[in-house]
């Protein structure tokens, strides 16, 4: 008798749960990938002297899809203090934005992570 019980447990709980692919979903249709965006290029530029510093553009396919007057995720609104350091955060956006990583935002942490300040 408590070999029975186990049993009908057991396929109670694995008809509950059932397997789904990640890639597959419930309404049989394949679910394809995003496609990488591979045509991006980086410009960076002096900031207007009201803001200073430095910025970039980041254009996909030659149309601007990134404008970054100031440092992202830093309170307050001024530019780069150097066009190297405004270079190295549009190249770690650009590289989101090839791989799909979506938003393409930037956090404290990996400014920090890439020597801004």
């Amino acid at each position: 008798m408590k070999y029975i019980i186990t049993f009908i447990l057991l396929c109670i709980i694995f008809s509950c749960n059932p397997k789904q692919d990640s890639q597959q979903p419930m309404d049989g249709k394949k679910v394809q990938p995003a496609p990488l965006i591979n045509n991006v290029t980086v410009q960076t530029y002096a900031n207007d002297s009201t803001l200073g510093g430095y910025g970039y553009d980041i254009l996909v396919d030659g149309k601007i899809m990134v404008h970054q007057p100031n440092i992202p995720a830093v309170m307050g609104n001024r530019g780069f203090a150097t066009e190297d350091d405004a270079s190295k955060t549009a190249t770690l956006v650009s590289f989101k934005l090839k791989n799909n990583i979506m938003p393409p935002s930037v956090t404290l942490e990996e400014l920090d992570s890439i020597g801004i300040k």
